[in-house]
C-alpha cells in the first residue's frame, strides 16, 4: 500500500497549519482554566524565561505579519486570462478566507498572546498594563541602543 504524499504548495501549507492550530487552541484552554483555578503553578523563574521566549516569538510573528501585509494586492502577471487568474490564486491564498497565511499568521500572533496570559496566570504573575507597557518601551529602547534615555526612577 502506497502512502500519498502530502501536497507541498503554499496553499496546502496554509491549510495544512491553519488545521494544525484548532487542536493546539483547544489544548490551551483547558492549560488557561487550569491556571486560572490555580491547579497549574509555574516557579517565577521558569516563567519569566517562558515570557521572555514568548515575546521574542511575539516580535516575530508581528515582523512577519507587518512585511506580509503587501502579499494583500493583486500581482501583476500580465493582462490576460491566464496572469488575472494566477494573481487572484496567489492573492486568495495569502490573504483570503480562514486558511490564509496572514490569518493564519493572526491567529498564531493571537495563540502567542493568550499563552502568555496563562504563562502569568500559573505563575501569579498580574502586571498593570502601565507596567507591561514600561517594560516593553525598556525593552524596544534596549534593542536600538537607547538604553540611557530611559532612565525612570521608581
Amino acid at each position: 500500500m502506497t502512502q500519498k504524499k502530502p501536497e507541498s504548495t503554499p496553499a496546502a501549507f496554509v491549510q495544512q497549519t491553519s488545521a494544525g492550530l484548532a487542536p493546539v487552541a483547544a489544548g490551551m484552554a483547558v492549560v488557561r482554566h487550569n491556571a486560572q483555578s490555580g491547579a497549574l503553578r509555574l516557579e517565577e523563574g521558569a516563567a519569566q524565561d517562558l515570557l521572555e521566549a514568548l515575546h521574542e516569538a511575539k516580535l516575530k510573528v508581528a515582523t512577519l505579519v507587518d512585511e506580509s501585509a503587501e502579499l494583500d494586492v493583486p500581482l501583476r502577471l500580465g493582462d490576460n486570462f491566464v496572469g488575472q487568474t494566477m494573481s487572484g490564486r496567489l492573492q486568495e491564498a495569502a490573504s483570503g478566507g480562514t486558511d490564509a497565511a496572514l490569518p493564519v499568521l493572526d491567529q498564531f500572533r493571537q495563540m502567542l498572546a493568550d499563552l502568555e496570559l496563562t504563562v502569568r496566570a500559573a505563575a501569579g504573575l498580574y502586571q498593570t498594563a502601565d507596567d507591561q507597557a514600561l517594560q516593553d518601551i525598556k525593552r524596544a529602547a534596549e534593542n536600538v541602543g537607547m538604553t540611557e534615555a530611559l532612565e525612570v526612577t521608581e
